[in-house]
């Protein structure tokens, strides 16, 4: 058996500089990971469709006529078309690229995700449903996901003036204005006249 220059330990009792990719996390974790993202893939491929296929049956309607199935259809042909980007995302590339996410990270995040989705209701008939947006929106954007202002700021009065397009002008649901909203307006036309 040939050893390199210099190395006088069997391979076994010798230390490794440098790991090999996929064994970061122990040996075999890269590729359990992504043995449960296609399991995960696979079953959100299989509920939009069931989704789909009921809101399809309990009527969708038309564009300006919509039915009661719209928006459930709506929302399964998003998850069903981001799950098709996903597996074809990732199933492409080597197990070993793909490396679990650390539970110690996402604690706080979780829980600072939970604060906020339960503050949103909380907030919705005082500041109203286009500021909790506003603010809901960048507040994942930057405390969760950790963007840049731009993209928050952007992101965020985009993700608001589309709802308020979308259910305000389009579906016409009457969204709850805020008081602290309406004490503004009140009090700029107050001093306008």
């Amino acid at each position: 058996m040939n050893r390199p220059y210099g190395c006088y330990f069997s391979p076994r009792t010798v230390k490794r500089k440098h790991k090999i990719p996929g064994t970061e996390n122990g040996p075999g974790k890269g590729r359990r990971f992504m043995e449960k993202q296609k399991i995960a893939i696979l079953f959100l491929l299989a509920f939009s469709a069931f989704v789909g296929f009921e809101s399809w049956r309990l009527g969708v309607g038309k564009f300006n006529a919509p039915g009661p199935g719209f928006l459930a259809f709506g929302a399964a042909l998003a998850v069903f078309l981001l799950s098709i980007f996903q597996a074809f995302r990732g199933w492409g590339r080597d197990s070993a690229e793909k490396q679990p996410p650390s539970p110690q990270g996402n604690k706080a995040k979780v829980f600072s995700l939970l604060g906020g989705i339960f503050a949103f209701p909380l907030l919705l008939s005082q500041a109203g449903f286009l500021l909790c947006t506003l603010f809901f929106s960048g507040y994942c954007l930057r405390i969760i996901a950790a963007q840049k202002w731009r993209t928050v700021l952007t992101v965020s009065f985009g993700v608001t003036t589309v709802s308020h397009l979308i259910f305000n002008l389009w579906l016409s649901v009457q969204l709850p204005r805020g008081r602290w909203v309406t004490q503004f307006f009140d009090l700029a036309a107050s001093l306008w006249k």
